[in-house]
């Protein structure tokens, strides 16, 4: 097959096709997480308070992904509808860092990195062991890849079952 040829394998050459890393898969580098959290309730509302920091490995090939850190801090409201539905209105704050990439000689990965500070509102609906999920972020501070990215609004929906 052609060098040009990108395949469902890891490729240490895929800088030479000008293609980022994370266009490679199975790149064979770990990641490992810590994930802490708190929350703080009084009756019906209460306040969330989380972390999560992804330290990486390097690949195989010895590039490495920068670490990641996100933090969030939400104030929510439950409110009991009916005798099976719950309805969790939240507003908050989110950050995330992302920390630069480095190519096997330690040299950074231009375009890699950055961070982002979000205004976070949304609406847990939870039903028996079911959850399902909104939500909206909207950037008042950011700076992705050099100035190169830009968010200009963050949406999510989840859904979730509790066991």
């Amino acid at each position: 097959g052609s060098d040009m040829c990108i395949r469902d394998r890891y490729r240490p050459s895929i800088h030479n096709l000008e293609l980022p890393e994370n266009f490679n898969i199975g790149n064979g580098s770990w990641g490992f997480a810590l994930n802490p959290a708190l929350i703080v309730k009084h009756k019906t509302m209460g306040v969330l308070l989380s972390g999560d920091y992804l330290y990486q490995t390097a690949s195989r090939s010895a590039y490495k992904f920068g670490n990641q850190f996100q933090t969030q801090c939400l104030v929510y409201w439950e409110k009991n509808l009916l005798n099976e539905f719950k309805c969790i209105p939240y507003l908050g704050f989110y950050g995330e860092w992302a920390g630069t990439d480095q190519y096997a000689n330690d040299q950074k990965v231009e375009g890699t990195g950055g961070n982002g500070k979000f205004f976070v509102g949304g609406l847990n609906v939870k039903f028996q062991e079911w959850m399902l999920g909104l939500s909206f972020a909207k950037p008042f501070s950011q700076n992705y890849s050099n100035g190169e990215t830009r968010i200009i609004n963050k949406f999510s929906t989840q859904i979730s079952y509790f066991f």
